[in-house]
Order: C-alpha cells, then sequence, then structure tokens
C-alpha cells in the first residue's frame, strides 16, 4: 500500500520535474520565502481527506492536495510572457487527471476531487513581482 507520505514525496519530485521549480520550505505558510528573479517555487498543502470505496471492494485513502506555484518575474520580463506562456503549459499538466494518475501512489483522481483552479486563484503579490496561482486535488490512493 502506498502510504500519504510516500505519495505526497511522488507529488512533490512529478511538479519539481514538470515546473523546474523547488518545493519551499514551509507549505502552511503565506509569507513566501525569498524567490531568486525568474525562479519558481511551490508548496504543498495536504490532508488524508475521506476513504474512498467506490472505485472497487478496496477501501483507499484520499489525499486532499493544495498546491501552490509562485514564480518571481526576471528583471526586464514582462507579466504576459511568464502568464500567457509556460504557465499555462503547467497549469494545464495540473488539471489533467492524466497527469496525476501517472505518478507513483496515485489509483485515480477522487470522485469530488477533480483538479480544478479559478481566476481568483491566479494572483500577483504586492511588490508586483512574484505571480501565484493555486491548484486543488484529490487523489485516491494506492492500497
Amino acid at each position: 500500500m502506498a502510504t500519504p507520505a510516500a505519495v505526497l514525496a511522488s507529488v512533490a519530485t512529478a511538479i519539481a520535474t514538470l515546473t523546474s521549480g523547488t518545493r519551499l520550505g514551509s507549505d502552511l505558510s503565506a509569507a513566501v520565502e525569498r524567490i531568486p528573479a525568474s525562479g519558481l517555487r511551490f508548496q504543498i498543502k495536504s490532508i488524508v481527506s475521506a476513504i474512498d470505496g467506490s472505485q472497487s471492494n478496496t477501501e483507499r485513502p484520499v489525499l486532499a492536495l493544495e498546491v501552490k506555484i509562485h514564480r518571481r518575474l526576471g528583471a526586464s520580463e514582462a507579466e504576459r510572457t511568464y502568464t500567457e506562456g509556460v504557465r499555462l503549459t503547467h497549469q494545464q499538466a495540473l488539471v489533467d487527471p492524466s497527469w496525476w494518475r501517472a505518478i507513483a501512489g496515485v489509483y485515480a483522481i477522487a470522485a469530488k476531487g477533480d483538479a480544478n483552479t479559478s481566476l481568483s486563484d491566479l494572483t500577483r503579490d504586492g511588490d508586483g513581482e512574484v505571480i501565484s496561482y493555486t491548484v486543488t486535488v484529490g487523489v485516491v490512493l494506492v492500497t
């Protein structure tokens, strides 16, 4: 059986590979550590949220995830260079159920946990240099 901690480690590796980013030291703090120019960092908030029995006769834990991506713009980089470029590629993968199912230890996307995001989840911080967005998803673990 895949443990929630093992799946979380696989998720972090998959996100780092997709985005070429680094996980921040805290997944819960709203105070984002200093990110270098053109750097990308991410946070993964997680909780075992339910037990799913809908996929088979086996009950499987559901890991609810909130992934926050933060990217500091480069010195001469325009906002749209990132928001209309690689961000869309990353975000498309992060809302694709098949991307999540390819992660070690993930059996399926939870019935009520489809990967999603909204326009309000896309922000630019007070100093104007860091663009952030959030994706939430529930994954059913392999037993």
